[in-house]
């Protein structure tokens, strides 16, 4: 397979990255996602957390999220056909796009977490908030969310 100019083998018997998986967040509260080996702490305070600059979508990753969800948090994998309204962008994108501008490659898509929340995308940590799930007043509450590798998480 030949990934950003740079040629790399790959066994097609074994599946890439994760298994797909979604997984129910604890809104406050500790989700550890076993299979994947994320664990998600979120809370429910004012402020806009500003993430510290680091390699586009590296682990740890945090955001402050604008919006509380009326229903469930999830937490899953990347599917083909996902799309998102990214924020700063007019209209949506497909997140196969996002991942690829981001040069991620196609065997470490699985990998990436992806936030969902009535029914739309809100986050893909390291890379977008969706828009609409901004923070627009830091005074007011607002969902912290941080993601790391299982036993790293620190928010």
């Amino acid at each position: 397979v030949r990934t950003h100019g740079r040629a790399h083998i790959e066994d097609c018997a074994r599946p890439a990255g994760v298994p797909v998986l979604a997984a129910r967040v604890r809104v406050p509260g500790t989700t550890v996602a076993t299979a994947a080996g994320w664990r998600i702490i979120t809370r429910l305070e004012p402020g806009l957390i500003k993430p510290r600059p680091h390699l586009p979508g590296a682990l740890p990753s945090v955001a402050s999220l604008g919006r509380i969800p009326a229903g469930p948090l999830i937490v899953r994998s990347w599917k083909p056909g996902d799309r998102m309204r990214p924020l700063g962008l007019t209209g949506s994108r497909k997140l196969q796009d996002i991942l690829v501008d981001a040069k991620v490659p196609r065997a470490e898509r699985n990998a990436v977490p992806v936030f969902e929340a009535d029914g739309a995308i809100v986050w893909i940590p390291g890379y977008r908030v969706a828009r609409g799930w901004e923070v627009l007043d830091p005074t007011a509450m607002a969902l912290q969310i941080s993601i790391d590798r299982t036993g790293r998480n620190k928010l």
